[in-house]
Parts: C-alpha cells; sequence; structure tokens
C-alpha cells in the first residue's frame, strides 16, 4: 500500500528505482522552524492545529503543507509525542542525525544496486515513486494558505514524492517511510504520532542494527 497522504490516487513509474534527491546538511532553509522543540507554545498551538492534526481537503485550506491523514492523531499533542520519541533516542544513545542519514544512505545504494539486490549483505529496499504530487513539509513557515490543493509551495523546507521499504532479511523485521520523513526526523526531530505514516525509532534502530553512539550526548527532554 502506498503511503501518499493525498485522497487522489496518484499515478507513479515503478522503474528504475527512485533516490531521496536532496543533502540533509542543506535541506534546511529560512522557511524552516528547526526542531519541534524550539517552538513556543503559541507556535506549536498552530502547527498542531493547522498543519499536523487531520484536515479535509478544501481551497482554503493549506493543503500542501497539511494531510487528510494527518502527522499527529486528532488527541495528540506534539510535545509530548515528541518527548516520547526524544526519550527513547537517549535510551539508546542514538541521534536524529544518524537515523536520518542512514535511511537515506541505504535508500540510495539501493536505487543504485537497483530492487531486491542485498546491501551490505542484509538489507533490502523497495520503492514506489516518484509521485505525480509532493507531500510538502508541515513545519515549513511560508506558503500560500489560498493555493489550489496541489499547488507547489515555493521554497519549502522539505517535500516529499515517494515512499520506500527497507528489509533487514537477517532479522526479519523492516520499516516502511516516505522519503519526506527523513527531512523532517533530521531537521525537525520528528518522527509522527499515532498515524499510518509514522515511524517508530525503537523499529528503525531495531532494523538498521544501530548501535550506542559513546560519545552520544544526552537530548535535553523540555517541560
Amino acid at each position: 500500500m502506498a503511503l501518499l497522504r493525498s485522497t487522489v490516487r496518484s499515478r507513479y513509474a515503478p522503474n528504475p528505482p527512485i533516490s531521496i534527491n536532496f543533502y540533509l546538511e542543506d535541506s534546511m532553509n529560512t522557511n524552516s522552524v528547526g526542531s519541534v522543540f524550539s517552538l513556543s507554545l503559541e507556535q506549536r498551538n498552530y502547527y498542531t492545529e493547522e498543519r499536523l492534526h487531520p484536515k479535509e481537503p478544501c481551497p482554503q485550506s493549506n493543503w500542501g503543507c497539511s494531510s487528510h491523514t494527518g502527522f499527529l492523531a486528532p488527541d495528540e499533542d506534539l510535545l509530548e509525542c515528541c518527548k516520547a520519541d526524544r526519550q527513547t533516542l537517549n535510551e539508546r544513545k542514538v541521534t536524529y542525525e544518524t537515523i536520518a542519514k542512514r535511511l537515506v544512505e541505504i535508500c540510495n545504494i539501493g536505487a543504485k544496486v537497483g530492487p531486491n539486490q542485498l546491501i551490505e549483505g542484509k538489507f533490502k529496499v523497495g520503492s514506489k515513486g516518484p509521485y505525480n504530487n509532493y507531500q510538502f513539509c508541515p513545519f515549513t513557515t511560508s506558503s500560500d494558505e489560498m493555493a489550489s490543493p496541489f499547488a507547489p509551495i515555493p521554497n519549502a523546507c522539505g517535500r516529499g514524492r515517494g515512499d520506500f521499504t527497507i528489509a533487514n532479511v537477517v532479522s526479519g523485521r523492516s520499516i516502511e517511510f516516505s522519503d519526506l520523513l527523513t527531512h523532517m526526523i533530521f531537521d525537525h526531530h520528528f518522527f509522527e504520532g499515532r498515524v499510518s505514516h509514522r515511524l517508530d525509532p525503537i523499529n528503525i534502530i531495531e532494523t538498521l542494527e544501530l548501535i550506542p553512539d559513546p560519545n552520544f550526548i544526552e537530548y535535553e527532554i523540555v517541560s
């Protein structure tokens, strides 16, 4: 099942395998809010209500940065969701950057070697896309709220139009995610909430067999 958030099913070209076509280090720009932990209460409330909770499509809604299925469940709080995931990273001693870069690295190797080819003796990558329409990052600070449902958003801090699966054939574990999520993990420290598109950090760490960083500096858990 495709992970594309649109209620309109888009066609995609299955061949050749797609890669994640942005560099995480360069993905931050002036239209990015940065980490969700840097947001004020007012900002968190705005992004939660206007961008992250499920939205019905209409000409007045900011569809390009919002989602019909949502990035958070309707009753979910952004900060509480992210605090729980940050605690997981502290316990596992793994950083957001390590996770995002490893996801991109494995997917882009998969695009080069082709589908169902072993990577590092244990991983297989599948991909779907590119889709006709982009999902733009909900943490983009500026966009045209009167735009048509699938209008491009200039200078979005992140966008995605493909889905990926990484299977660990040794452990039997697998993860499925959109390319936008790698940006949100890296730039915004956000794995999504109790929605179908969430990528649980424990599942990522165990599927990719990420080891604790001996130089890990514990993240602050803000109140």
